[in-house]
């Protein structure tokens, strides 16, 4: 969950100005790092959805925040695939799925990733991203700038570069 609050202070919905956009936090076990023990992923992503439940009739304001930010859905779906009772192999997810499940929200005006320094690396260096001229690994944000010139059929459409610290830079708020 603290990834959650980071998400929401990242973007300014925990701060007391109003925002005119509002967010969907989506879990994902696939952007956990393949040396993650995944014992016991599928019970604490139950026990996510359990707390997010009981809390669903909250007036509290903070409360009401997280809770209007987390697409429930897409949790139960992530519990479902865990739990099913076929051996799991985790998927995998890579920037096509990811930006394939952008694509389907006309009103999506951007994307924010959060994963383990091992899935954020291969990320970063798989196409249609650029790699970093110098990854930095653990506690970093990295930003995807698009390629002049580049469009939908090009290999390579974006370049990553680093753009903050999260263990340096703690006030979000002067990086929007």
């Amino acid at each position: 969950m603290r990834y959650v609050h980071m998400a929401l202070r990242f973007i300014g919905l925990e701060s007391p100005h109003n925002t005119w956009y509002r967010c969907q936090i989506c879990f994902d076990d696939r952007l956990l790092d393949r040396t993650t023990s995944f014992d016991g992923i599928a019970e604490r992503m139950v026990g996510y959805h359990q707390e997010l439940d009981e809390a669903a009739n909250s007036n509290d304001p903070t409360t009401r925040v997280v809770l209007d930010s987390i697409d429930m859905s897409w949790l139960e779906q992530r519990i479902d695939c865990l739990t099913s009772p076929h051996e799991h192999i985790p998927e995998t997810l890579d920037w096509h799925k990811i930006f394939r499940q952008s694509k389907d929200d006309a009103h999506c005006i951007g994307i924010i990733v959060m994963s383990g320094e091992e899935t954020c690396r291969n990320l970063l260096n798989t196409a249609p991203v650029m790699p970093p001229d110098n990854f930095r690994g653990e506690g970093r944000v990295y930003r995807l700038r698009e390629l002049e010139g580049a469009d939908d059929k090009s290999e390579l459409r974006w370049k990553s570069e680093h753009f903050c610290n999260i263990s340096i830079d703690k006030d979000f708020e002067k990086l929007r």
